[in-house]
């Protein structure tokens, strides 16, 4: 069994912009399941946290929780 916790940096905004887009996180997760069944079939996805509606985590940096 493999168990991936997913966060949620991937749905950040780094100066207004997505840091990573939803085709590229898309990409990403598959990738990620094609190369856990190279080990078994028993694949097990956790994760994300609640946030509230919008963080500031930097001046750079925000999270929305539409985005998450």
């Amino acid at each position: 069994m493999i168990i991936f916790s997913i966060g949620v940096n991937d749905s950040r905004k780094i100066n207004g912009k997505p840091a990573v887009s939803p085709e590229k996180f898309r990409k990403n997760i598959v990738s990620l399941i094609k190369r856990a069944k190279e080990h078994t079939s028993i694949i097990v996805f956790i994760g994300l946290e609640a946030i509230p509606r919008f963080v500031q985590w930097s001046e750079e940096e925000t999270y929305e929780l539409k985005d998450v």
